[in-house]
């Protein structure tokens, strides 16, 4: 009988738990029946997740892993863990087992989807659970399709990953065309769309405009630059435009956003000093 696994069934998302980014402190090395599935990306203090089963998964910088729904398990030696989680809950109840993924050539990819997750997540705004889980759809996409070797020559993969370097390091910078980008990896502009979303599954310009919206709440965040400046520090020449793609990818204008996140902010600090528990908690 063929192997049942994450990447072998098509899944349908029902409720989004929830979404963490940051320095997670377990409370328990130990975790009995887990309540929802989950999907990790580690980024430092690798540690160890030893399943009642006897498998073991190294969690390691570089490296998603998915715990199943009702696993239980014991976490070694770690205090703290540097990671992006997406919980969550699916349709299906079939036994998945546990599985580590290196996330390889893509970790740019994957990381900027599940801290975009994070980040519709901490905004609670209109559609913010949706919005999630079409995130985790792309995720699972990309990650089906490396799961399975033969799905792209490796020459083609190198130069598609040579344009994502490219785009990283220049997506602030103005505009940056397909034309542009497909002349890189010496393709057609149609044949570049095309294996660009096979491999990172979302089109070249909707992960460019990705990069620069979580470029531009973290900006907001830091309440240091007016919203014209964080237009051109993304790489938006018209305020206006960045203002409407904005609010168009968020639901809120960037003024608004930047309020709500000081008003929750607020009353975060304001519920901890008086013992209210948060969500996270």
């Amino acid at each position: 009988m063929p192997e049942t696994n994450l990447f072998t069934t098509e899944l349908t998302v029902t409720d989004i738990e929830f979404v963490w980014n940051g320095i997670y402190m377990p409370r328990s090395n130990h975790v009995d029946t887990r309540g929802y599935h989950g999907l990790v990306l580690i980024r430092d203090d690798p540690h160890a997740y030893i399943f009642d089963d006897g498998t073991v998964l190294k969690a390691e910088p570089g490296y998603i892993l998915y715990l199943p729904k009702g696993s239980s398990y014991r976490v070694s030696d770690v205090k703290s863990c540097d990671c992006v989680a997406i919980n969550f809950q699916i349709l299906e109840e079939p036994h998945f087992p546990p599985l580590r993924f290196p996330a390889g050539n893509q970790m740019s990819a994957y990381s900027e989807l599940f801290q975009t997750a994070s980040r519709f997540w901490d905004s609670k705004s209109i559609g913010y659970r949706t919005k999630i889980k079409s995130l985790l759809y792309q995720i699972l996409y990309i990650m089906q399709k490396n799961y399975h070797p033969d799905y792209v020559p490796s020459s083609l993969a190198f130069k598609l990953n040579t344009t994502m370097e490219y785009i990283g390091e220049h997506y602030t910078e103005g505009d940056i065309t397909v034309r542009y980008l497909a002349e890189m990896a010496e393709m057609s502009e149609v044949y570049f769309r095309k294996q660009f979303h096979r491999l990172y599954g979302m089109a070249p310009l909707q992960y460019i405009k990705q990069l620069r919206l979580n470029k531009a709440i973290e900006l907001l965040e830091s309440d240091m630059y007016p919203v014209h400046e964080v237009a051109h520090r993304v790489g938006y020449a018209s305020e206006y435009y960045f203002c409407r793609e904005f609010k168009r990818i968020t639901g809120l204008s960037p003024m608004k956003f930047r309020k709500e996140k000081m008003d929750r902010h607020f009353y975060q600090v304001s519920a901890h000093a008086g013992g209210t528990k948060t969500e996270e908690e």
